[in-house]
């Protein structure tokens, strides 16, 4: 998220208790979409100061890890903090027009705190800022080590070193904000990102591409056309002319299996949650190089 405060000249700090341990047992991928959503959202409503994110301990209850996400932004009035967690709560008409709406992305990360036995809360004032709560049982863990001994941050480190084949990837997202952050994720790999608002540009450019895709990342909620829809005309083109399927992943903000099902049946192979963290598309990723770096293989052959 550090691009994405940058930008707005906005300092982004982290502070972690010593108290804390070093290791704990969490689903990461929930505790991410979480953190991502809250600090988006700082981001996006500060014009100037700092966002913070303090990791502690609870001080009413050692056992509970307390996440809290603390900016100098417009502050929310009192009238709304009861409301801020329901689907699509705005602050007023101006604020909505200015900064856009926090959408779903309260309301879901609310709902999976919950679902790890924890919980949100808010405090705020207009004017001076606002500070998120996410409460967690704090669950004490080992270092996890693979079968080769190592532990994750050594794995990654030799992950890195391995060869990289480029690959070519359509993107079709109408936010700006996340076309920006998936770029400072590939920032340092060789692929090559083409970017498209919606899914009628997505489907156009990928019928008109000289050398075709590896890959398409397909935001499912987007004007014009929806990624759903974008999903089923390619593969529909791609099955009368023959061709084999380009591998798709859907980006959506919502972490429910309901649309995961829709997903599938729309023809994307994979699926992600929004917003969508560096280490886990990258992992993703990755499985497309070494299928890309076994076909040059034959190719050159």
């Amino acid at each position: 998220m550090r691009v994405l405060a940058t930008n707005k000249g906005i300092r982004l700090l982290l502070h972690v208790d010593e108290e804390l341990p070093e290791w704990i047992r969490v689903d990461g991928s929930r505790l991410n979409q979480i953190l991502f959503n809250l600090l988006g959202n700082a981001i996006k409503f500060t014009e100037q100061g700092t966002v913070s994110l303090l990791a502690t301990l609870s001080p009413e209850k050692t056992d509970i890890l307390d996440l809290a996400v603390v900016d100098t932004g417009i502050g929310i009035d009192e009238e709304h903090l009861q409301r801020i967690f329901e689907s699509f709560t705005q602050a007023d008409g101006g604020i909505t027009r200015r900064y856009g709406g926090t959408g779903l992305g309260l309301t879901i990360s609310l709902r999976l705190a919950e679902r790890m036995g924890g919980t949100i809360r808010v405090e705020s004032q207009r004017g001076v800022g606002s500070s998120f709560h996410l409460q967690l049982p704090l669950r004490k863990a080992a270092p996890v080590i693979n079968m080769q001994g190592l532990t994750i941050q050594q794995a990654a480190q030799a992950n890195q070193k391995s060869t990289l084949h480029s690959l070519q990837i359509l993107v079709a997202e109408d936010s700006d904000d996340n076309q920006m952050l998936l770029q400072a994720y590939f920032k340092r790999l060789p692929h090559v990102l083409t970017f498209v608002f919606n899914g009628a540009e997505a489907l156009k450019r990928y019928q008109e591409a000289d050398n075709g895709f590896d890959l398409l990342l397909m935001d499912v909620q987007m004007p014009v056309m929806d990624g759903y829809t974008a999903t089923r005309l390619i593969r529909q083109w791609e099955r009368e002319r023959g061709l084999s399927a380009v591998p798709i992943i859907a980006l959506t903000a919502h972490a429910f299996e309901e649309e995961e099902e829709r997903s599938r049946q729309a023809g994307c192979n994979y699926f992600l949650t929004k917003p969508v963290s560096k280490k886990v598309i990258l992992e993703l990723v990755k499985r497309f190089e070494f299928v890309k770096g076994e076909t040059d293989s034959v190719t050159n052959e």
